[in-house]
């Protein structure tokens, strides 16, 4: 079935897509880098979606605002930085990294500051710190970048900004995508990576017992309510699927070790090592 997926995607015209993780090119492109080891073929499509990304990039202007959801990791251009860095990582061309910061520099025009320093991404009648379309999300991009640039000051210093968003300790909904599970992914991964401070981690743990007060206890077990509190939802976006993924991915990175699979695929932490470099300016505040 996977072999039918990628012939399929080397058959088609892919111009016509968005620029969105959630539904365009760099989603496409990041499945068909996982399935690259032997087909170099695949590599070389998402290596062409990714120039027609920068071109799109190249002929926009970074907005100060977004519409609702059409901004962070899943409908910004974190997406196509995310993209930069594997297409780094398989090519090793230092001009992959040139472009992730462009991408990351895009999104970071879209945040906004609160009172107390914190970073969301502002919709204009929302500020937003969540991981699907708001600042974690470009924060855990932000991350990953900063193992292969540690130079890049205004990049850290827009993490501070946003792991102190993702402390803030109430959220309405459970959920990956909209809610505190997402905070809980944004939070481990950055301290799998070196970069939480004390507070981050403070909150990480207060996240992950707070997880309880969004819990629907039944005969059958304990579900979670989806986005807008309507129903009960299973599902890894909005429901237990993902809260269930992102607690397993927590109890990996307490004992150690590295879990097979993310609560997102494409965005498996970088081992600690490589950011040792950075690790003591973080932990030090």
């Amino acid at each position: 079935m996977a072999e039918l997926v990628l012939s399929a995607v080397l058959d088609r015209d892919w111009r016509h897509l968005d620029s969105s993780l959630y539904a365009g090119l760099p989603g496409v492109a990041l499945t068909l880098l996982a399935g690259a080891p032997g087909r170099p073929e695949l590599a070389e499509t998402a290596r062409a979606m990714c120039s027609e990304l920068s071109d799109r990039l190249d002929a926009q202007r970074p907005p100060s605002r977004v519409p609702t959801d059409r901004g962070g990791l899943f409908a910004g251009a974190s997406g196509c930085a995310l993209l930069a860095l594997r297409l780094f990582d398989y090519y090793r061309e230092p001009s992959y990294l040139a472009l992730a910061e462009q991408a990351l520099d895009y999104d970071l025009a879209s945040l906004t500051a609160g009172r107390d320093g914190s970073l969301h991404v502002n919709e204009g009648w929302r500020l937003l710190p969540y991981l699907g379309y708001g600042s974690a999300g470009i924060g855990v991009v932000l991350a990953q970048f900063l193992t292969y640039v540690p130079g890049a000051t205004r990049c850290q210093r827009a993490l501070e900004g946003i792991l102190l968003a993702a402390s803030a300790p109430f959220t309405v909904q459970a959920g990956l995508m909209h809610g505190r599970a997402g905070l809980v992914y944004f939070l481990s991964t950055t301290a799998r990576l070196g970069f939480a401070p004390p507070l981050a981690r403070r909150a990480l743990d207060q996240h992950v017992a707070a997880l309880s007060l969004h819990a629907i206890d039944g005969e059958d077990g304990v579900r979670f309510a989806g986005n807008g509190l309507l129903r009960a939802s299973c599902d890894l976006a909005t429901g237990s699927a993902g809260v269930l993924a992102v607690l397993t991915q927590c109890a990996s990175f307490a004992r150690g070790s590295t879990p097979l699979t993310t609560a997102l695929p494409f965005l498996e932490p970088l081992p600690l090592g490589e950011s040792a470099n950075l690790r003591s300016s973080f932990l030090g505040r």
